[in-house]
């Protein structure tokens, strides 16, 4: 049903995703959920703008281009005062170095959910990597870590 409207608006689901910064998979599987009453388990801002969709059978592609744009200009303002948040350095390398291999997993890392398990497992790695007495059960751990560094540095030597 959504998905149908979004057609009809002429707004194609590649772009929707690029707009917020979803993948398309993600955007899909937010359509279902909504068809299916399952709102709980979708993004607010998407939520948002499935129900502005749904609830404003005339409304179009610019309409909703519009809502899409006041919401960003409205996250850089919201985004601008968290000077003193934990999310202030990484506003300030992405604004100083939106080129860098960084700043690009950024972006991947909000848009797919494809690394999280991966990140999660950085995240349990990293205190590990600081210790220098470590288990064997944690040595067996960090072994995929030290595996793939390996694999990086034998690269760079190439």
């Amino acid at each position: 049903m959504i998905r149908e409207r979004f057609k009809e608006m002429d707004l194609r689901i590649t772009d929707l995703a690029d707009y917020l910064h979803m993948s398309r998979t993600t955007i899909y599987s937010f359509m279902e959920a909504y068809d299916k009453g399952n709102k709980s388990v979708i993004s607010p801002n998407v939520l948002k703008l499935f129900d502005y969709v749904m609830d404003n059978p005339l409304s179009g592609k610019k309409n909703v281009m519009s809502l899409l744009l006041s919401d960003i200009t409205g996250d850089m303002e919201r985004i601008n005062k968290a000077e003193n948040t934990a999310i202030s350095p990484v506003i300030k390398y992405l604004t100083e170095y939106p080129e860098s291999s960084k700043a690009k997993f950024f972006q991947l890392a909000v848009s797919t959910s494809d690394f999280d398990s991966v990140m999660e497992y950085l995240l349990k790695v990293y205190p590990l990597l600081r210790n220098r007495r470590l288990t064997d059960a944690e040595i067996e751990f960090i072994k995929p870590y030290d595996d793939i560094r390996n694999i990086i540095d034998n690269n760079k030597e190439k």
